[in-house]
């Protein structure tokens, strides 16, 4: 199977999630109920409640996600480049993605059970992991592509056989005639 078909899956399986969770019922109180004290407010109710059919298809589509990005920074990457050792650093950038993932959809469910949460920089910890470790675990993806440019993207064979092309193309290339005087202006 083609990258690109693995690709094709990945997506047809999230627009299949995305439609499952569209056609489920409604969670009880989305939408919020009138504040018992105060006029014109609203609340939300039991959290655990509202999303307890849907977290986990959540969660699921999260990690197919992150999936869908890795697999495109695979196919942006010639094939002939798409070495073990690359393979590799895309895998292990991929679970920390995913680990990323889990602690922030585990620490929010753990919050919405205890109603308790830590704090780190400020910020409650389902919030923390989504501060800080999306964007570490996305930085990943960029450090693969800065040390391994020469050994994956843009190889010096993939060099050498761009200079060959381009020889080529000046040599059979015609030159153009200069414009005539009066169309230069």
């Amino acid at each position: 199977m083609r990258l690109i078909h693995v690709v094709l899956f990945v997506l047809l399986l999230i627009a299949g999630l995305i439609g499952w969770i569209l056609v489920s019922p409604e969670p009880p109180m989305s939408t919020g109920g009138p504040h018992p004290e105060i006029s014109g407010m609203s609340v939300g109710g039991d959290g655990l409640a509202r999303v307890e059919r849907i977290f986990w298809l959540g969660f699921v589509l999260q990690v197919l996600f992150v999936i869908l990005i890795h697999l495109l920074v695979a196919l942006g990457v010639a094939s002939h480049n798409r070495t073990a050792a690359f393979w590799m650093s895309l895998a292990g950038a991929g679970l920390v993605s995913l680990w990323v993932c889990w602690k922030i959809f585990s620490s929010y469910a753990q919050f919405l059970e205890t109603g308790e949460t830590g704090y780190f920089l400020g910020f409650p910890i389902a919030s923390a992991w989504m501060m800080f470790g999306i964007w570490l675990s996305g930085a990943l993806l960029a450090v693969i592509y800065v040390v391994g440019f020469r050994r994956f993207v843009f190889t010096v064979e993939d060099e050498a056989a761009f200079e060959l092309l381009e020889a080529q193309a000046r040599r059979t290339s015609r030159p153009t005639p200069p414009l005539p005087p009066e169309q230069t202006a």
